[in-house]
């Protein structure tokens, strides 16, 4: 071929455009040596960002799978807190509904119990007055002192009743007894006041009592209620990061079967890098080596130089 070259340069052949010529098969190849160079480095580059991310996508699975089995088990334990809560504070109102139902009860009955009080003295006072107008008006005389006649004159026999044998026309009675009678009504009444003053003392002081048992009970109910809450917020907050940390698990796992659908491509794109780049690589300087040659092989020809066919 060079022969054949430098006899068409001898022969008028124009020497300038066959080294265009050759420089024109250098720069080529050149050329083309730098696009797989590029080509090849773009794999590498694509092929070691692809290992990368299917090394992080699995690690984000194995790394979101491992933190939801954490959180069911908080969730679980979580759970079995509320359920618990739920029951003290259950028998918490139920202590609370039974002591107030208590409570009612004892008013009611005070109430009632006073109610009688008041009306027995009422009654035991209209009876005074019946038996003063009485006394009165049979000129029965009353005296001041409580006990005026201690000493009864009832007959020995306990089954006879008293003499009530009516003198001087009218009722005479046993007027020493008179002081007694109204004496032991007046002792009835200041008995039904003392025991309406000690009754309400007493649902006073049950008063007080119930309410301060209440107001500790109301507080415990209250901490129960508070916890039971943060318990239940924690939980929505876990339930959920358990989703988001799904969603991303799912995300995970879709970038890595995307990215390995792009190693599928790449194989198909980059395989011969492996295979074929050393060997196009050295062709190639083999050809720019042989096109250098004959350049200079030409270049001699021209200087008038008898180079060896």
């Amino acid at each position: 071929m060079l022969v054949q070259l430098a006899a068409k340069v001898r022969t008028g052949g124009a020497l300038d455009d066959v080294v265009k010529s050759l420089d024109s098969m250098i720069a080529m190849f050149r050329k083309e040596g730098m696009e797989d160079i590029a080509h090849r480095d773009r794999c590498q580059n694509a092929e070691g960002k692809n290992k990368n991310d299917m090394e992080d996508a699995v690690h984000e699975i194995v790394k979101s799978k491992k933190a939801i089995a954490r959180m069911e088990n908080q969730v679980k334990s979580l759970k079995t807190n509320i359920n618990d809560l739920e029951s003290d504070i259950a028998e918490s109102e139920k202590e609370m509904s039974t002591q107030l139902d208590l409570r009612n009860k004892e008013v009611a009955d005070f109430k009632q119990s006073l109610k009688d009080d008041v009306d027995a003295i009422q009654i035991l006072s209209e009876t005074i007055d019946v038996l003063s107008k009485f006394y009165k008006k049979n000129k029965i005389p009353i005296s001041l002192q409580q006990n005026a006649d201690p000493e009864r004159e009832y007959t020995k026999d306990p089954d006879k009743a008293p003499d009530t044998t009516w003198k001087g026309g009218g009722y005479g009675g046993r007027k020493g007894e008179t002081t007694g009678i109204l004496a032991i009504i007046r002792m009835l009444i200041e008995d039904l006041q003392h025991e309406m003053t000690n009754a309400r003392k007493e649902d006073a002081e049950a008063e007080v009592s119930f309410e301060k048992g209440r107001a500790a009970a109301q507080e415990m109910l209250d901490a129960q209620v508070a916890k039971k809450t943060s318990k239940e917020e924690k939980l929505a907050e876990l339930e959920e990061t358990i989703y988001d940390t799904q969603e991303h698990q799912s995300q995970s796992a879709s970038d890595l079967e995307g990215e390995k659908d792009f190693k599928g491509s790449l194989m198909k794109d980059c395989a011969w890098v492996e295979s074929h780049f050393r060997t196009r690589a050295g062709k190639r300087e083999a050809e720019i080596e042989g096109l250098q040659e004959a350049k200079g092989y030409l270049a001699g020809v021209e200087s008038g130089e008898e180079l060896a066919p």
